[in-house]
């Protein structure tokens, strides 16, 4: 599962309480908050258990639970459902709690099964050779989220994990490594620039992508998953239509971005509710590049190259970026970086395959 709104404390004592909330469900099937004022000091909370949670930093509303218990025995015991405990997540004395994932950015919709024609057709203006052969493909149920992973989730990831990848495999580059990234800090106490928690992480690798999707249950969409996320149903060259005369309400490129990423949904979505499926960032997918789609698997899997064992040397990159015209955010447009390769035009989401006892379709 994929790591939605976070917060991170350094507790020593972690309030959890299996309440329930008018006619919701109980902790089992919520996500708890947590309180770190010490033991009978701060607020008591309101009968309605809802709160502005300032404490931990986010400043998000949401109905949470009071109870105080020890950290080191909550820790080892409480077990979110689909999700990793508390313990395995514990880094010096932090714990990351996963918040509401219902808040704005940070669902995961689960998408139906279906057909489509996987690439362009010969006469949309602007293909590339690479976008043929066109061709049908059928993907089964899968979760994407509904937006680029952001700063704020992949600082998170990065002090929940301890690492940062290795050297020949790295994950990101800081905000000290460059300037143009929007993550600061150190090991242990990385964070979101101010003003930027919000922003698509960029200058992630596909390695720490990868990294980042797996810790929580997930991974990276195959190519074929990631268009027919974008296409949404259509057969035109943009989700919105066939031509580019809408673009600027979908999509952050060259001529509305100002030369820089912007916050997520900050456009509007297509019509499955995804955002930023054309521009802002280049996002990663599973599969190894091909110059084109002749053999290519007609079941949505991941095309991988026969005898590689995850490792190629050109993964696959869709929607183009901020600094494109609107024709490379077509939806059928390909890229290809190296996984090692760490800019700012490239970014990320997440997605899941669905199997029983995963929960609800929308989360």
């Amino acid at each position: 599962m994929i790591p939605l709104q976070c917060a991170y404390l350094r507790p020593r004592f972690l309030t959890y309480h299996p309440v329930q909330f008018s006619g919701s469900t109980s902790l089992s099937q919520q996500f708890i908050l947590i309180d770190t004022t010490e033991p009978d000091q701060g607020p008591e909370p309101s009968g309605s258990a809802r709160t502005a949670l300032s404490v931990i930093g986010q400043g998000f509303e949401g109905p949470y639970a009071w109870v105080r218990a020890d950290a080191a025995a909550l820790t080892q015991k409480l077990v979110f459902p689909g999700r990793r405990p508390l313990a395995d997540l514990a880094v010096e004395g932090i714990v990351q709690i996963h918040g509401n994932p219902t808040l704005h950015g940070d669902s995961v919709l689960t998408l139906p099964g279906g057909s489509f024609a996987m690439g362009s057709p010969p006469e949309e203006p602007g293909r590339n050779s690479d976008e043929g052969p066109r061709h049908q493909v059928r993907v089964r149920d899968f979760g994407i989220m509904a937006t680029e992973v952001t700063n704020a989730q992949y600082a998170a990831f990065l002090n929940a994990s301890g690492r940062r990848g290795t050297q020949d495999r790295p994950w990101f580059e800081s905000q000290q490594e460059d300037p143009q990234s929007r993550i600061e800090g150190e090991p242990g106490a990385w964070r979101a620039s101010p003003g930027f928690e919000q922003h698509p992480a960029v200058n992630v690798s596909w390695y720490g992508a990868q990294e980042f999707c797996a810790r929580y249950g997930g991974r990276l969409p195959t190519e074929a998953e990631w268009e027919y996320a974008a296409r949404a149903g259509t057969t035109t060259a943009w989700s919105f239509g066939p031509d580019a005369a809408d673009i600027d309400r979908y999509a952050w490129y060259a001529d509305n971005s100002g030369g820089e990423p912007h916050p997520v949904a900050a456009k509007r979505p297509n019509s499955w509710g995804l955002y930023d499926m054309h521009g802002n960032l280049w996002e990663w997918t599973e599969d190894c590049w091909h110059g084109n789609y002749r053999d290519a698997p007609s079941d949505g899997s991941a095309w991988l190259d026969k005898g590689v064992d995850q490792d190629c040397p050109y993964r696959v990159v869709r929607g183009g970026s901020f600094d494109f015209p609107p024709w490379v955010l077509r939806s059928a447009v390909r890229g290809g970086f190296r996984p090692g390769d760490r800019y700012v035009l490239l970014g990320f989401r997440c997605v899941r395959s669905r199997s029983p006892g995963m929960g609800p379709s929308t989360n």
